[in-house]
């Protein structure tokens, strides 16, 4: 009862630790990461029963542990949430597995010793930051610590005891490359056990098993996956480096300063980031496993020597082949100097035995001295190789925690702050280095979230192309990516093939031709050569994404797509549901104001509105878009208060050029929409809208949008219109404000008259908008010359369901008036909420097509 109450903090870290990981992973909704997330996401998808083209060179191990959740759900969002699931299930059997080995190590190890160590081990940050990506990290490590138990569980009498460790082993290689280099450190191992009792016989199954294995493998399983992952007449895309490549450079100095300077920088990355804890581990297992070839043999436990040499082994390995891959690649990128995320796949169990090795003080000067000269060694080699610049892939370093400290790429300085914080553990013993790793764990895996979720909200973020093929395309239609790409095509834009691979994962996607979609694809198709569709009558273009460029094709048969309000209003794809595809192809656009909050000088959100702040400056700028030739509209939603002295311009060349100048309002803004025309002799590669502003000016700017001259026409304006935050301008009697209407009080009196502005001769439609409870004696009337002349009047009607209208009435006007003045009047007893009115000419087909046109509503 005792032992099992001293187990219970261990268990208690096994489980809620793993259930941190999900709960950190929360935060992210996809594959940031577009070509190895992506590649494992894809073979899980086709493992899970689903027609995928998308091959890569990526090991499908770890794939198969995800196929369950593909198979299952049809939802992206859903899938994505089931591989975190799977990643914490697997961070769980790590440490469960981690706990035995404890126990294996140590039989009387104690119970403050147990969760120490594991505590120290859980909260080493690469675990967290691989738990929310979906790297073969969380897999590998757990298999790796699969290959330790069940290497722990052969007996040297029965050969056939040894199948569960070789099948580990080699299914590590199904999960990574690097699982090569700890099938070379198991093969080592058992042949060191086994020679002195020869027993050959176990060394020629084990060797046999991993090796047919790897080749079942490469040759059977990966090939078969490339060729089903791949059309027809397309290539697989391999990216690792072949052997050859480093062979071609054997002679040249160059690759042994680099592969000398890579191995030494992630021994660096593992012994900085761990406090020490891996590299006394390290020391420690070697320092045990190398008995089984000398004198000292049986002097340790046979158990523990035989896991010690293979745990050493297997990490040593990995920097090799990791340093030897770089190295040959010739990648001069920050984070490859110090690459982690290779040998963090062996490094948890070590860094175990390290923590509990602190203890032997004999071991503490060997460990410090080996520490400095490759520590040293590293930073020499990477200073005198002249390693600089910005580009540093913070995912590739997870643990390294000196390099969140100081922001800037500076070894020296990393260096320093790393040997610190080993010292400080070598001094003060293994207990420090729980504040020092729970400090590392909080300032890692913050520097991480906002690294992933950066990419993840800019890079790898999907538009709402995906919810509109989603709403009007069953699964399994067939949806084309045009297989054209030219050279001028960035990164970004050619990983959006990679990133819709995810989220059409139960579409039949797939590159295709433009021919051979016409023919025999009944889905829409993505392109990046819409010039090809200019003047078919049976393909249509109805949406553009803004960042990339990329345009969603439909045929005649399925052109009447629906694209929700909610879709539309999410302003990362211009649609073409109400327009033709010229404006699509010539740049038109429309912003939000969120989106021009990041180009406002003087401009502050409130209620989704960019709006004056009593400051002079530009509202807005930006946003240096590219637009053809051509004549167009710029219309600008919004409420205008008093932007007499505004002034908007369109110019180019960083505001160089001006192709447009004026003010805002002319003698004020009637209706919450301005437009401007202008015109453009030549293609703009920066085109950038502004708007000066005093401050005097009351101004609050829903958006804008770029509109050609060549569409349909645009409705006509309304000749006044006021709504929600417009209506503080209009003076009133009675009532007061609430939630952007003005509502009744319980006095008589006008609850809104004004606004005094010109109105030209013709027949209008009135239509006031809100809700009326109770009717006894509310008006509107219409007249001008301060209430001399009337043109109509009216009662309110009680709202009745959802329509909101209290009045719809048409008035004639037969000569200009120079103060329109529309007076709503309510009694004691009237209960009514004014929303707003608008008076719109009685040509216009549908009196609310102005504000139904606003994309920005």
């Amino acid at each position: 009862m005792k032992n099992k109450k001293a187990a219970m903090p261990s268990y208690l870290i096994i489980v809620l630790i793993p259930l941190f990981f999900l709960f950190y992973s929360r935060e992210y909704s996809g594959p940031a990461y577009l070509a190895d997330e992506i590649g494992y996401l894809t073979k899980a998808a086709f493992l899970g029963g689903h027609v995928v083209d998308g091959s890569s060179s990526y090991h499908g191990g770890y794939s198969f542990f995800l196929a369950p959740v593909f198979a299952i759900f049809d939802s992206p969002s859903v899938a994505w949430s089931g591989a975190m699931v799977i990643n914490a299930l697997l961070w769980f059997g790590s440490f469960f597995l981690l706990n035995q080995l404890l126990t294996i190590w140590n039989s009387d190890i104690s119970g403050v010793s147990r969760f120490f160590a594991l505590l120290v081990s859980a909260l080493y940050p690469a675990w967290v930051t691989m738990s929310g990506y979906v790297f073969p990290t969380s897999a590998f490590v757990f298999i790796f610590l699969c290959c330790v138990i069940t290497l722990t569980k052969r007996q040297t009498t029965n050969a056939l005891s040894i199948v569960p460790h070789s099948l580990c082993v080699g299914y590590l290689y199904w999960i990574h490359p690097t699982g090569l280099s700890v099938a070379l450190a198991s093969f080592i191992t058992i042949f060191a056990t086994d020679r002195l009792e020869k027993n050959y016989r176990t060394i020629v199954i084990h060797l046999s098993l991993v090796i047919l294995l790897i080749l079942l493998y490469k040759k059977g399983l990966h090939a078969w996956l490339s060729v089903a992952m791949t059309p027809d007449g397309y290539s697989v895309h391999e990216h690792y480096p072949s052997v050859s490549s480093f062979y071609n450079k054997i002679t040249e100095p160059h690759l042994w300063v680099d592969l000398t300077a890579k191995l030494l920088g992630q021994i660096s990355y593992i012994t900085i980031s761990s406090f020490g804890l891996a590299l006394f581990g390290l020391v420690i297992c070697f320092n045990k496993g190398i008995t089984l070839f000398s004198s000292r043999y049986g002097n340790d436990s046979h158990v523990i020597s035989t896991i010690s040499l293979f745990m050493a082994l297997s990490l040593f390995f990995v920097v090799c082949i990791g340093a030897a891959m770089f190295a040959a690649e010739g990648v001069t990128r920050i984070d490859h100097w110090i690459y982690g995320r290779y040998v963090d796949g062996t490094v948890l169990p070590v860094l175990t035995v390290g923590f509990l090795a602190l203890r032997q003080s004999k071991i503490k000067s060997v460990v410090i001295l080996v520490a400095i000269m490759t520590i040293s060694g590293a930073e020499y080699l990477i200073e005198m190789l002249n390693i600089s610049g910005p580009e540093n892939n913070l995912v590739n370093t997870p643990a390294f925690w000196p390099q969140y400290v100081i922001d800037n790429v500076n070894f020296p300085r990393w260096i320093m702050a790393g040997s610190i914080g080993i010292l400080c553990v070598v001094i003060l013993g293994e207990y420090a280095a729980v504040p020092l790793m729970i400090g590392s764990f909080i300032l890692s895996s913050t520097a991480q979230m906002e690294w992933h979720k950066n990419i993840l909200s800019g890079h790898s973020k999907p538009t709402s192309i995906v919810d509109v093929i989603r709403i009007n395309f069953s699964p399994g239609t067939c949806i084309g990516f045009d297989e054209k790409f030219s050279p001028e095509l960035s990164l970004f834009q050619l990983e959006r093939y990679s990133l819709y691979s995810f989220y059409l994962y139960n579409y039949g996607y797939r590159r295709i031709t433009a021919d051979e979609w016409k023919t025999n694809c009944d889905g829409p198709l993505l392109t990046y050569n819409p010039q090809q569709f200019i003047g078919s009558t049976s393909e249509h273009m109805i949406g553009k994404e803004h960042a990339s460029n990329l345009f969603l094709v439909v045929k005649d048969s399925n052109k009447q797509v629906e694209i929700p309000k909610s879709i539309r209003s999410r302003n990362d794809v211009s649609y073409a549901a109400s327009r033709n595809a010229h404006c699509l192809l010539s740049g038109c656009f429309f912003i939000k104001a969120d989106e021009l909050a990041k180009f406002s000088q003087v401009g502050v959100i409130q209620d989704n509105q960019l709006s004056s702040s009593g400051k002079t400056g530009y509202l807005f700028y930006g946003p240096y878009r590219k637009l053809d030739k051509g004549s167009y509209y710029l219309i600008v939603h919004g409420d205008f208060f008093g932007g007499d002295t505004a002034v908007i311009d369109i110019a180019s060349d960083r505001g160089r050029k001006v192709h447009y100048e004026g003010k805002l309002c002319n003698a004020g803004c009637l209706t919450r929409e301005v437009r401007v025309p202008f015109e453009l002799e030549e293609q703009i590669m920066d085109l950038e809208i502004r708007l000066h502003i005093d401050d005097i000016d009351q101004v609050s700017i829903d958006g804008y949008e770029i509109v050609s001259t060549e569409d349909p026409p645009l409705p006509r304006l309304p000749a006044l219109q006021f709504f929600g935050l417009s209506l503080n301008v209009l003076p009133r009697a009675v009532g007061q404000i609430k939630n952007n209407a003005i509502v009744s009080d319980g006095r008589p009196g006008y609850l809104a008259f004004g606004p005094y502005k010109p109105i030209a001769a013709g027949k209008y439609k009135l239509i006031l908008h809100g809700k009326c409870e109770k009717s006894n004696s509310p008006l509107v009337d219409v007249v001008s010359s301060r209430g001399a002349v009337q043109h109509g009047i009216f009662a309110l009607k009680p709202t009745v369901h959802d329509k909101r209208v209290l009045a719809e009435e048409q008035i004639q006007l037969d000569a200009p008036v120079e103060d329109i003045e529309i007076r709503v009047y309510v009694g004691a007893e009237d209960d009514v909420t004014l929303e707003g009115y608008e008076l719109v000419p009685v040509e216009t087909e549908d009196h609310s097509a102005s504000r139904e046109h606003n994309p920005l509503n």
